[in-house]
Order: C-alpha cells, then sequence, then structure tokens
C-alpha cells in the first residue's frame, strides 16, 4: 500500500514491545529466506558466536523467561573469565536496576538504586567501566551502597560494567572477588 514502511512498522514494535535488544528490519528478505522465516514477528536470540539460542514466530510473550538461561550463562562465563567469585547482570527498570541473571557464591541483591554511591548505579549513570580495586579502602561518602553491601558479603574487588545500546545504559554486569585482586586490562575489556 502507498506509504507503507517496513522500517516504521519495525520501529513501532520495538518502541511498543519496549525491546533492549537490537532488532533487524529484513525488507529485503534476505533474514527471511535464510532462517525460513514464515510468520511474523519472528524473534531470534542469537548467541555472540551466532548460534541461534531461541526462536519465537509469535509475540514475545515468554521471551524473558527464555532469555533467562541465556544470561545466567553469560554470568556464568563473565565470573569464569574474569576469575571472579561472582557475576551478575543487572537491567534497568525506571530508576532501579533489577538482577535479571547471577553466577557465584552469592545471589541475594535482588535490586539496586540506579545512584553514584552503587558500582553498577555508577557504571549505568556514568555510561562507562567502573573497576575498584578494594572497596574497603573506598570512602562512605563515595559508595554509600557499595560499602554497605560490602560489609554483608565481605567482597574487596569489584568492576562494573554498563550494558549501552545506542549510547544509552539498558543495564549493568557486575563482578566481584573476596580477595583484593585487581582485574586486568583483559579482563576489563571483555
Amino acid at each position: 500500500p502507498a506509504g507503507f514502511s517496513h522500517r516504521k512498522v519495525t520501529e513501532a514494535y520495538v518502541k511498543t514491545n519496549g525491546l533492549p535488544w537490537l532488532v533487524l528490519d529484513d525488507s529485503s528478505g534476505f533474514a527471511q529466506d535464510l532462517y525460513r522465516v514464515t510468520t511474523t514477528p519472528t524473534t531470534f536470540l542469537i548467541t555472540p558466536s551466532g548460534e541461534i539460542a531461541g526462536a519465537w514466530y509469535h509475540p514475545h510473550e515468554n521471551l524473558d523467561s527464555a532469555i533467562e538461561p541465556v544470561l545466567d550463562a553469560v554470568a556464568h562465563n563473565a565470573a569464569r573469565l574474569c576469575a571472579a567469585s561472582d557475576a551478575q547482570i543487572y537491567r534497568v527498570d525506571g530508576d532501579t536496576l533489577v538482577r535479571s541473571a547471577s553466577h557465584g557464591s552469592f545471589h541475594f541483591i535482588g535490586t539496586l538504586p540506579i545512584v553514584r554511591g552503587s558500582v553498577a548505579g555508577r557504571a549505568v549513570v556514568d555510561g562507562r567501566t567502573v573497576h575498584i580495586e578494594d572497596l574497603l579502602a573506598e570512602s562512605e561518602t563515595e559508595f554509600p551502597v557499595a560499602r554497605a553491601t560490602q560489609r554483608e558479603t565481605g567482597h574487596r574487588t569489584t568492576l562494573a560494567t554498563p550494558l549501552l545500546r545506542e549510547g544509552s545504559a539498558l543495564g549493568a554486569i557486575l563482578i566481584r572477588r573476596m580477595d583484593v585482586r585487581p582485574f586486568s586490562e583483559k579482563q576489563i575489556q571483555l
């Protein structure tokens, strides 16, 4: 029809459903042919290595529960690759960070305020990685939320990286170590 635009339909779908990930507008039909898409909307969850982790051939009503195992695997790999005690993935929900996945020795932090007083909150607010070599050595006024958590868990070294899309933070990955052992530049870049 006159004035019809696949791009506008896709953009409206993404906005209406609040999708925080990259969405492909396949107006050319290339991906449709490649993946044998027969109905729309079709959603594929593709791992960083290019494997299809899941496919949904209808609106994404159950997508959150389907993504959870993938995020748990990301948290597990982040902790393993960085030799960390734990890793947590948070998503932005209003003015709060809500834990979406975790792996490791402590999981109790379900939500965090998006403030500069928490390490993950600061990563989101500033839009950059925050590396604290020894949280116990930081002042209470600089990281009051993080220091309160540290008193309960005993962790010392902390690293948080924002999850960015088009310059906006959608969440953060937080990894921690129980001992004072700064993360290497290679681990920070992961």
